[in-house]
Protein backbone atom coordinates (compact mmCIF):
# COMPACT_ATOMS: atom_id res chain seq x y z
CA UNK A 1 0.00 0.00 0.00
CA UNK A 2 1.36 3.37 -1.04
CA UNK A 3 1.87 6.66 1.52
CA UNK A 4 -0.70 9.22 0.62
CA UNK A 5 0.63 12.13 -0.62
CA UNK A 6 0.96 15.51 1.30
CA UNK A 7 0.50 18.59 0.83
CA UNK A 8 3.67 21.23 1.11
CA UNK A 9 3.67 23.94 3.77
CA UNK A 10 3.13 26.50 0.44
CA UNK A 11 0.34 24.63 -0.93
CA UNK A 12 -1.68 24.73 2.65
CA UNK A 13 -1.00 28.55 3.00
CA UNK A 14 -2.27 29.06 -0.17
CA UNK A 15 -5.49 26.89 1.09
CA UNK A 16 -5.36 28.84 4.53
CA UNK A 17 -5.51 32.62 2.42
CA UNK A 18 -7.97 31.40 0.24
CA UNK A 19 -9.85 30.18 2.73
CA UNK A 20 -9.48 33.66 4.71
CA UNK A 21 -10.14 35.54 1.69
CA UNK A 22 -14.02 33.88 1.23
CA UNK A 23 -14.81 34.18 4.90
CA UNK A 24 -14.25 38.15 4.80
CA UNK A 25 -16.18 38.36 1.53
CA UNK A 26 -19.33 36.39 3.39
CA UNK A 27 -22.49 35.63 1.41
CA UNK A 28 -21.37 38.05 -1.54
CA UNK A 29 -21.11 35.27 -4.26
CA UNK A 30 -20.11 37.02 -6.99
CA UNK A 31 -16.69 38.44 -5.31
CA UNK A 32 -16.25 34.47 -3.82
CA UNK A 33 -16.08 33.06 -7.28
CA UNK A 34 -14.05 36.18 -8.54
CA UNK A 35 -11.06 35.16 -5.97
CA UNK A 36 -11.50 31.12 -6.19
CA UNK A 37 -11.50 31.46 -10.18
CA UNK A 38 -8.28 34.12 -9.55
CA UNK A 39 -6.65 30.95 -7.29
CA UNK A 40 -6.76 28.42 -10.44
Amino acid sequence: MSKPIEPTPSQLMSVIQTQTAIAKLGLDLNAVMTVVAEQA
